[in-house]
């Protein structure tokens, strides 16, 4: 690249993009994409300096215009974008990314709940659904007996077997309003940890030892679901981006991200919680709110 100097957006992110001032008010920054910035610079031959985001933000619409990463590049702010950016289609519409360095899987993050097994089999649904549930029943059952059976009781264990077939209950989720958006990372992490309405967050998987660093009241799920590629972000027919790609593809292929991961992201320290959705034993004791019912519906059954 013939020792240009680029100018390269970034943002403080933990573990990747970290931004350090000093008392004399010297910036530094380090991390695991500032040391494959590094590695680049002396494959490629170029030469770098790094710029805050100009607004905070990573890059996306707000009101009809480009905000972050993406709007520096389409103002030419500078060059290229340096973070762990997600490639999304939305943002491709307007920039391109390098070939990714790094793909991670999400996890379901929430608060660490003490386990309450009263009345455990009513969990799955609120009161209110509950009594919609039984009050449809009741309809129902009126409306096949006019219908079809003469027996009311066959009725009602006809349509009781329709709403449970096969005894599979889905948990779904209640609302997603604005309250359920954050515009940081630590915005997020501070709703659910505060164990208000907003009590789950999806992220990537590696972003969960930061989490846990600094909230230890979260626990995560064991599986990881939808990974997403990372990438650095550039401007379209950029003429950087081909020898960009090869210089990544070449790092990725050597194990060197991997050596950078273990290197660079930091594992948690909350030894006193678990750190994932754990199972606990059920004890017969467990089950009375359940057996009477039982009883209730043998004795009201005679």
């Amino acid at each position: 690249m013939n020792n240009s100097h680029l100018i390269i957006a970034s943002i403080h992110l933990t573990d990747f993009t970290e931004k350090s001032v000093d008392e004399n008010g010297r910036v530094t920054w380090s991390g695991l994409v500032i040391e494959l910035l590094d590695i680049l610079s002396e494959m490629l031959n170029f030469r770098y300096s790094i710029i805050d985001s100009v607004d905070g933000f990573w890059g996306g619409r707000e009101n009809g215009s480009w905000t972050g990463f993406v709007k520096m590049l389409l103002e030419n702010q500078c060059d290229l974008a340096a973070s762990k950016i997600t490639v999304t289609s939305e943002r491709r519409q307007a920039v391109d990314f390098t070939s990714p360095f790094m793909y991670e899987p999400h996890v379901i993050f929430s608060s660490v709940l003490s386990p309450s097994y009263e009345f455990l089999f009513l969990k799955p649904f609120k009161t209110e659904v509950w009594l919609c549930l039984l009050s449809s029943l009741i309809l129902m059952a009126i409306v096949f007996c006019l219908i079809r059976f003469h027996d009311p009781d066959k009725s009602i264990w006809y349509i009781f077997g329709s709403y449970f077939n096969q005894a599979k209950l889905r948990a779904k989720v209640n609302k997603l309003g604005e309250d359920a958006f954050y515009n940081t990372f630590n915005e997020g992490l501070e709703r659910i940890s505060s164990g208000g309405e907003t009590n789950v967050m999806i992220l990537e998987e590696g972003s969960r030892h930061a989490a846990r660093r600094k909230f230890c009241n979260l626990q995560h799920g064991r599986e990881g679901f939808m990974p997403v590629p990372f990438a650095l972000m550039i401007r379209k027919q950029s003429p950087y981006k081909a020898l960009l790609d090869k210089g990544i593809d070449k790092i990725v292929e050597s194990g060197i991200i991997a050596r950078l991961q273990r290197k660079y992201i930091k594992k948690e320290q909350c030894p006193t919680f678990k750190t994932t959705f754990m199972s606990s034993s059920v004890k017969l004791s467990n089950f009375s709110s359940i057996l009477y019912l039982l009883y209730g519906g043998i004795l009201l059954s005679r």
